[in-house]
């Protein structure tokens, strides 16, 4: 965007990383995240919320945990929904993994 002559400010580019996660486009809305990093604006907690949401969608739940772990480093707090759908996804993994244990060691082989 520079290149061209515009220099957006953090507002048009949060603005731009949430709807890029609306969209799912996580691997664009993590670049417009290093343009804001590069300008040293930190990230909001609308943006975590928009990029955790976008990584459960996705099923990258390893990444998801990342930017919450960033997030509450920098003592930013998910709101409510981000929260319940990184637990969700994390709670279904862990329950689908332990009903298939349960699965392979009730199972007899030969």
């Amino acid at each position: 965007m520079e290149h061209r002559g515009l220099n957006p400010g953090p507002a048009v580019l949060a603005a731009i990383i949430q709807n890029l996660c609306k969209c799912n486009k996580l691997n664009q809305a993590e670049k417009y995240l290093a343009v804001m990093r590069q300008k040293t604006l930190a990230p909001t907690r609308c943006i975590y919320d928009a990029l955790i949401t976008c990584c459960c969608d996705q099923g990258n739940k390893k990444r998801a945990l990342q930017f919450y772990d960033e997030m509450t480093r920098n003592k930013l707090i998910p709101s409510s929904d981000a929260f319940m759908t990184l637990a969700k996804k994390l709670f279904i993994r862990k329950h689908e993994t332990q009903s298939l244990r349960r699965k392979c060691s009730s199972s007899k082989t030969i």
